[in-house]
């Protein structure tokens, strides 16, 4: 990916999240550019790119009462609703 903003602007760019007690990291997604983006799963209008990947990332872990993280990447007012 290109990114203009970032001091070193072409990289690699991971969305990744870890269990909180073991410090595992528990499953990682690597960012496309846009020109490949399809709509992925639990993207919509309603949740948006952050919350969908956040959705995505975190879905195997629905309903287990494990405690997992994301850094502030992760913490939109969408993903939280």
């Amino acid at each position: 990916m290109f990114v203009k903003r970032k001091p070193e602007p072409l990289g690699a760019e991971m969305k990744n999240i870890g269990d909180a007690l073991s410090g595992l990291m528990l499953k990682l997604e690597i960012t496309k550019g846009k020109a490949e983006e399809v709509k992925p799963k639990y993207y919509n209008a309603l949740n948006g790119a952050t919350a969908a990947t956040t959705m995505r990332l975190s879905e195997p872990w629905f309903g287990t009462q494990r405690v997992v993280t994301g850094d502030s990447w992760f913490a939109s007012v969408r993903t939280a609703e």
